[in-house]
């Protein structure tokens, strides 16, 4: 998420009508950014659901026509420096 900017306090003397119309103008675009972003946040879970139910239905397929479904690999521990000693990398 993105962190509100604070504007500073404006002095009562600086408070010209283009000012405070600028000022206005970033609060609603604050605004819309976090509407946006929760809007965001919503599609990718619900990509992530639909890559998931098209992954079920092709399996399904796969299954009616005999042949077998994706196999469920999980991902490698390789990249996070688990299971694998560092003596075997060694010369």
């Amino acid at each position: 998420m993105v962190n509100e900017i604070q504007l500073p306090e404006i002095p009562a003397a600086e408070r010209t009508p283009l000012v405070m119309a600028l000022v206005k103008i970033v609060t609603q675009q604050q605004e819309q950014i976090i509407q946006q972003q929760e809007q965001i946040t919503q599609q990718q879970e619900q990509i992530h659901l639909l890559r998931e139910q098209v992954q079920c239905l092709k399996d399904e397929v796969a299954r009616l026509k005999g042949n077998k479904p994706k196999p469920k690999i999980p991902p490698s521990n390789l990249g996070k420096g688990i299971g694998t000693p560092a003596s075997f990398f060694a010369s």
